[in-house]
């Protein structure tokens, strides 16, 4: 019985476990803010969207969450309205700092969109008067990227489809802050067409370690205790 405990309690998601070490949480309320374009087409043109983040301790990041909405044009060939989910993978990019701004690259994985957990947010919400979709996004990664403490880095997360009509758009962080920017870049056919410049408004996201092997343990034992102490209050 104590064996079969202890798988019980290590099949729970490990995730689960863990508080983000870094997060912007989504802007409060039904209007999404500001969003900006981050998908590249088929040929690798379109617009890359990046935000800073540092730590205050060092970690190994496993995980990745965000949040954003899809835009396309209305009949009237102006942007935007409420476009359908058309991402075939995603692409998490960390990359160093230089003068603040997005530096060297220093970790990229591309994943097919099927292995991205997606949540619609109950009710939506409204970019500008327009009522939209709103998606939570998470991804476990295949490998980690160890973020030391101190140090800047850019996260960038880039929908890729074949085409950018619609588009991933990711969302805002909240609360409001005029001095809160974020960064945005363009590209034709792979390369840099446009230097990029400042965006208003950080954006929506969140960094999760990978807990160390005594920390899972430790964990472990708590839920295995746990359980017991629930079976023996209803004996």
């Amino acid at each position: 019985m104590q064996v079969r405990l202890a798988v019980l309690a290590f099949a729970l998601p490990v995730a689960a476990l863990a508080a983000p070490v870094y997060e912007q949480a989504p802007v409060a309320g039904l209007n999404v803010g500001y969003t900006w374009a981050s998908q590249f087409d088929a040929n690798q043109s379109g617009a890359q969207t990046y935000d800073s983040f540092s730590l205050s301790q060092a970690a190994n990041i496993g995980r990745v969450t965000w949040r954003g909405i899809y835009l396309t044009g209305n009949p009237q060939g102006q942007c935007c309205v409420n476009g359908a989910s058309n991402s075939d993978s995603w692409t998490v990019e960390i990359y160093s700092d230089v003068a603040g701004k997005p530096g060297a690259l220093a970790y990229s994985q591309t994943v097919a969109a099927a292995q991205v957990d997606r949540e619609a947010v109950a009710g939506g919400g409204f970019w500008g008067g327009e009522h939209v979709e709103v998606y939570d996004f998470d991804l476990q990664l295949g490998s980690m990227f160890g973020a030391l403490a101190g140090t800047q880095y850019w996260f960038s997360v880039r929908s890729n489809a074949q085409s950018n009509d619609p588009h991933f758009s990711w969302s805002m962080a909240g609360p409001w802050d005029a001095a809160a920017t974020s960064f945005q870049r363009g590209y034709t056919n792979g390369q840099l067409s446009w230097a990029g410049a400042e965006r208003p408004g950080d954006r929506a996201f969140a960094l999760y370690a990978v807990p160390e092997p005594q920390a899972l343990g430790l964990a472990g034992l708590a839920l295995v205790a746990a359980f017991a102490r629930r079976r023996r209050a209803s004996a």
